[in-house]
């Protein structure tokens, strides 16, 4: 077996410096380049998301949504199958007598190279969306950030939408069970398409927000991975995956908590990149969707964020409003907690910290953190014109809704024609 301080002999290959020099200069370029441009907003959503990348990162979405399988399961299948042959293969030559520097040396080299590809592909694809304009930027919108603390007033309008939502909530699940107590677990007709349910909700916000039609167009179906138990196992409910333009979802996670987690991984296909955008542009992409099971779980999210910002406030104000559920949405919720309590544990725990490590290294304010953060969006959002029209879930040429009081809480959805 070879040692750590055994000269460099025959049975050591030569490293090819220069190869591992030129991928650096090459691909390490790239990326400066990307971030030097990316330091202007205005470009990235000109010429990136509305230009080249949007278009290469719906060219590559268009090519791996022709296949009815996730492609990025089978790209990460092989990324794991070759990382240990290599490893394998390494171990070997050291015991034929290849130095351990030598072998590591080499292995440090190409895992730079490997990481320096993937980065460029992973920016080149999707990444650069990260430093478009904030969502509250392009729709004019004054939004208070993480930091600014909630006073009085915020808290009064917590407990109004949380008001709202809980109201939202009951009468769609009643809407799609005919009662409060379906006697089951919510679970969209099989002969729903909810892919297609949720893209048509997302043409009618891009048509209210005067969006562009790339952003209305349908884009590719969701996936769902065969090995959807590891993302359950590490608390993962959906993932876009750049690399191959496919969002997906975890196929073994309640039926109706599907829907909202594929609607914001669409969210991510269209170049909205900062997760508390992607819960945004996803509950509004559901509750403007014909189909009730489509705007019952737009509104559970909602209730949940809502509730989970007033709980911080008031626990008692916010459990009260809460406790307004009727027994099947409570069910449905139960269900779903039950689901991931199931899996808590050390893996979860570190693919969170993975996840917050990755979002902040993209400057997303509070990392993992940005999840709760949509719901200062959502409060502005429901005191603008737009807002209030998709609000009411109809389609665009609706009517806005009069200002949220007492009495408008207490009225039903209406269902889109």
């Amino acid at each position: 077996m070879a040692r750590w301080d055994e000269e460099p002999s025959d049975r050591n290959p030569p490293i090819d410096v220069w190869h591992h020099v030129r991928v650096a200069l090459t691909f390490g370029g790239a990326l400066a380049i990307l971030w030097t441009l990316s330091q202007d907003p205005l470009w990235v959503e000109n010429e990136y998301v509305d230009g080249w990348g949007g278009t290469l990162a719906a060219g590559i979405g268009a090519v791996t949504g022709i296949l009815p399988f996730s492609v990025a399961e089978i790209w990460l299948g092989l990324i794991v199958v070759w990382t240990v042959v290599v490893v394998l293969k390494g171990l070997g030559s050291m015991w034929g007598g290849r130095s351990i520097g030598n072998v590591l040396l080499q292995g440090l080299l190409n895992t730079l190279d490997v990481t320096l590809v993937l980065l460029t592909w992973f920016y080149l694809a999707w990444g650069v969306a990260y430093a478009r304009p904030a969502v509250a930027d392009r729709l004019g919108l004054t939004v208070p950030g993480p930091s600014v603390a909630p006073d009085a007033a915020e808290k009064e309008t917590l407990e109004r939408l949380l008001r709202v939502a809980v109201t939202r909530v009951n009468t769609t699940y009643t809407e799609i069970h005919g009662s409060q107590d379906g006697g089951e677990v919510t679970v969209p007709d099989k002969e729903l398409d909810v892919d297609a349910a949720i893209e048509r909700g997302y043409d009618r916000v891009g048509a209210v927000m005067g969006f562009p039609q790339w952003f209305r167009d349908p884009h590719p179906p969701v996936k769902r991975p065969f090995a959807s138990v590891l993302m359950s196992r590490v608390g993962v409910a959906g993932i876009y995956v750049p690399f191959t333009g496919e969002a997906t979802v975890d196929a073994a996670a309640p039926a109706w908590s599907r829907v909202f987690t594929a609607a914001h991984e669409k969210a991510h296909q269209r170049m909205i990149a900062p997760e508390n955008e992607a819960n945004f542009f996803g509950f509004l992409a559901c509750v403007h969707a014909d189909e009730a099971v489509v705007r019952y779980g737009g509104w559970q999210f909602a209730r949940a964020q809502l509730f989970a910002a007033l709980y911080g406030l008031d626990a008692d104000a916010a459990t009260a409003l809460n406790d307004d559920l009727g027994p099947g949405p409570k069910r449905d919720v139960a269900e779903v907690s039950l689901f991931w309590q199931t899996y808590e544990g050390p893996l979860r725990d570190f693919q969170t910290a993975l996840n917050d490590l990755y979002l902040k290294s993209n400057h997303v304010e509070g990392g993992i953190q940005a999840y709760s953060y949509s719901v200062r969006l959502l409060e502005v959002w429901f005191d603008t014109a737009h807002g209030k029209v998709l609000l009411s879930g109809e389609r665009p040429s609706a009517p806005p809704e009069p200002k949220l009081d007492d009495k408008a809480e207490q009225e039903p959805v209406e269902k889109g024609n």
